[in-house]
């Protein structure tokens, strides 16, 4: 510990070693706090190629503010304020929060992968800082940044050879040395290399659907959590291919020249992406079949290479309300006629007169927006969760849990329902104390859902005090934790809606690669 004077007060600040030399962070609300801490070398020299551990340093590295972000198109408002400013390719860093440092207490280790896509924020976004999750769950949790979007996922493989060749795995394989750096020391921060939890919502999901097929992960993780970003299947080499294709079509860059995107300014490489739609932007994801992802993650089956780890899974009841809705308001307002005219452009293989006709035999009391928003999450990310659990419990190598978020939000008048990244606040227990309901409502869902979540990572169940009687997920019974008001385990729910998922097809939307079909 080193005596910092803050005030008239002096706080004892602490410091740890890592493999790379020691880090000074700082206490928060008896949480000690190292922000920014090297997990790998700096990509610009090393644009698109495979991390390196960081260069060791001399002395004490002051770890205490967030590091950069990747380079990445603006943010939008889903996530809320990302905490910090600068963003550079020098972003390979990580933070912890820790109730102790070489205590010999062996705490369970939460690493959590952020959402965005594959193309946006940070691990510094406000509701998931870890102070009150690290203290309320007795844990280890540490956020990570990594490259995206262009930097972390361009496939350069048939056109610079064997040295590119992971290439379009790059900001995986960034989440792979930050688990490595985890494995290495997270035991001098207070935490258990062997009892490891991968968690992470929407993109961050994603990411951890895809580390349970990567045979380099292997061992580097001991649990994994989904919310709302389940993925069975990733980038064909050949869809890759036609993406940096026309990436560099943008750039006005011959194929011949594609070696000048590793050297070109930064400014140069990053703006065509700063004016791509969100589906273009979504097509910067992982490539499958190099030695990273050499198979889908989920398709046609659970990954055998992480058979053993048990997982959470699950998904908000309104996803689509805030993931479409924000982004365009008028979806709010749909008549029947534009109802069938917008099923239509996400269903173009289904007849939308089955669509409309089911929810309106099934919910009467819907009008045209409520079916829209319900069909795209009911065949889109609900879909993808239900199917990735059906794979895991079919693999029958460890058990798997479900869970349903259906508490609505009473935010802009109760419009969003129980949207998309609803849950987050109450899994990291940073929900604004001026937003509480006055029946502690939501004070009940924190230790509800942030229970159950440490339970899960401290012994691969959720069942907690507060959340007592969680059966796992077969395909017989479909037993599900359906959090809200009043938390219970419901089978089956939505049966109806999972009955007609084999009649509607080629729904468009992020994390639904049932086909394999990228937007282009």
């Amino acid at each position: 510990m080193v005596d910092v004077i803050i005030g008239m007060a002096a706080v004892r600040a602490p410091v740890a070693t890592t493999s790379s030399g020691k880090v000074r962070g700082r206490v928060q609300n008896r949480i000690n706090v190292f922000k920014g801490v090297p997990y790998g070398r700096d990509t610009a020299k090393r644009r698109f190629l495979p991390p390196l551990k960081p260069q060791p340093w001399d002395g004490v590295l002051n770890c205490l503010a967030f590091g950069p972000k990747c380079p990445q198109p603006k943010e939008s408002g889903i996530y809320g304020p990302i905490r910090d400013s600068l963003a550079s390719e020098n972003c390979l860093v990580l933070n912890v929060w820790t109730p102790g440092l070489r205590d010999g207490s062996a705490r369970p280790v939460m690493v959590w992968l952020h959402g965005g896509g594959f193309f946006s924020f940070s691990g510094a976004t406000a509701f998931c800082d870890g102070v009150r999750l690290a203290k309320r769950g007795d844990v280890v949790v540490v956020t990570l940044n990594h490259r995206l979007g262009v930097l972390g996922f361009t496939y350069l493989n048939p056109w610079l050879g064997p040295d590119y060749a992971g290439s379009g795995n790059a900001g995986m394989l960034d989440i792979v040395l930050a688990l490595e750096w985890v494995r290495d020391n997270i035991a001098e921060f207070g935490g258990n290399p062997n009892n490891i939890t991968v968690f992470g919502e929407s993109g961050g999901g994603a990411k951890v659907s895809c580390l349970m097929a990567m045979p380099v992960a292997k061992g580097l993780f001991h649990r994994a959590i989904v919310q709302s970003g389940s993925t069975l299947r990733m980038r064909e080499k050949t869809v890759a291919a036609r993406v940096t294709k026309s990436y560099l079509d943008t750039l006005k860059l011959p194929v011949e020249r594609v070696a000048d995107m590793t050297t070109m300014p930064l400014d140069r490489l990053m703006t065509p992406s700063m004016n791509l739609s969100f589906d273009r932007l979504m097509n910067m994801s992982p490539v499958v079949g190099d030695d990273a992802l050499p198979r889908h993650p989920f398709d046609p089956d659970a990954p055998s290479v992480s058979a053993h780890v048990p997982m959470l899974i699950g998904s908000c009841h309104d996803e689509s309300t805030l993931m479409y809705g924000l982004r365009d308001p008028s979806l709010f307002d749909l008549t029947w006629d534009s109802l069938i005219i917008n099923l239509s452009k996400w269903f173009p293989e289904t007849d939308p007169g089955l669509i409309r006709g089911f929810y309106c035999h099934n919910y009467p009391e819907y009008g045209p927006s409520d079916i829209f928003f319900r069909a795209t999450c009911d065949f889109g990310i609900l879909r993808a969760a239900i199917t990735q659990a059906e794979r895991k419990y079919e693999q029958a190598g460890a058990a798997v849990y479900m869970y349903e978020f259906n508490y609505k939000s009473k935010r802009e008048g109760g419009k969003f329902k129980a949207t998309h990244a609803d849950e987050l606040s109450y899994v990291f227990d940073t929900l604004p104390t001026s937003s509480l309901d006055p029946e502690n409502e939501r004070i009940n869902l924190v230790d509800e859902i942030s229970g159950s979540w440490v339970a899960f990572a401290r012994s691969g169940t959720p069942n907690n005090r507060s959340v007592p009687s969680w059966p796992s997920y077969d395909t017989t019974m479909r037993a599900t934790m359906a959090f809200d008001k009043e938390t219970a385990v419901v089978c089956d729910p939505r049966g109806a809606e999972r009955r007609l998922f084999p009649n509607v097809t080629a729904v468009v939307g992020p994390f639904e690669f049932l086909k394999g079909a990228i937007l282009e």
